[in-house]
């Protein structure tokens, strides 16, 4: 049992994953029911986006054990209302992410969440994202995700292979799934969510984790020997297509894992807010802005 969540927060918790559904699934319903291709496909592509990076967003509650005060019912919740998306349970997820907490330097070679995502020229960047584009590292994220061997992916040596039993369910669901977009004619809608998944929100989770954790000295240079947990609480646009309030305090997030994101957003409001910027800011912005410049 989670003593720092309520029933009540369990239960609107779920009914906030709920209701994402529910919203997504019905406004692509109106999309692909009145609209053509050229104009349901484009909006579509927003729309899972942002599904994505919700459910992105609460499989890291869960893997915290921080969406229902059950132990069982989050994992459930976790794998079956969100991880199905991703093709990864939340037992697999897990492991990889709190590999990550046990460093206080990130972007090392072992840490499976930051280490892949060290570079140092701008030539490296956009190759990076060139393959973040054609879904080549979405794919290489998924691979080392299901397989709870797997190094990190900035770690090349082979490894044994050994995935969850609860991937197999993940994956007798998308079969299902795929099975009825054939019979109901929403192929290419299956086909895009994933597209953008493995594409489009690689590129977002690329940039939601860097400027999370990339250290900018006062003349705003990188210092990957140097590294921080960065909060980042911004506008309607930030919420919408990086962090919400579950995600966002993140700088506290690494101190208390073991709070939720409620109590993190208490705990970050009783004091006066931090001037550093590599603790707290309210805008993404100029730290990728910085980061690109810095890069050779």
């Amino acid at each position: 049992m989670n003593k720092n969540l309520s029933i009540y927060e369990s239960i609107s918790n779920l009914l906030m994953i709920c209701g994402l559904h529910l919203i997504f699934f019905y406004t692509s319903y109106v999309l692909i029911s009145n609209f053509d291709l050229l104009v349901s496909l484009p909006l579509f592509v927003v729309l899972s986006l942002i599904h994505h990076k919700f459910l992105g967003e609460f499989i890291h509650e869960g893997c915290h054990y921080h969406i229902y005060k059950n132990r069982w019912l989050n994992d459930l919740i976790s794998n079956y209302l969100i991880g199905t998306f991703f093709f990864v349970s939340v037992k697999s997820y897990r492991k990889k992410h709190f590999k990550h907490h046990e460093y206080d330097l990130y972007f090392n070679s072992e840490d499976p969440e930051t280490g892949p995502l060290k570079i140092y020229k701008k030539k490296e960047l956009w190759k990076s994202i060139f393959f973040d584009l054609t879904g080549i590292n979405g794919l290489k994220f998924v691979l080392n995700y299901i397989n709870l061997e797997a190094s990190s992916r900035s770690v090349e040596e082979s490894s044994s292979f050994k995935i969850d039993i609860t991937f197999l369910f993940i994956l007798f669901f998308q079969v299902a799934l795929f099975y009825l977009s054939i019979i109901y004619n929403f192929t290419v809608f299956y086909a895009v969510y994933y597209l953008t998944l493995g594409t489009l929100y690689h590129l977002q989770l690329r940039f939601r984790i860097i400027c999370q954790h990339i250290f900018l000295n006062k003349e705003n240079k990188i210092q990957y020997d140097v590294t921080t947990s960065r909060t980042i609480k911004g506008g309607v646009l930030e919420n919408i297509f990086f962090t919400s309030d579950v995600t966002a305090y993140h700088n506290l997030h690494h101190i208390f894992p073991q709070y939720p994101f409620r109590k993190l957003k208490k705990m970050t409001f009783e004091k006066p807010l931090s001037k550093d910027k590599n603790i707290y800011s309210t805008t993404r912005y100029n730290i990728i802005f910085n980061y690109y410049n810095n890069l050779i």
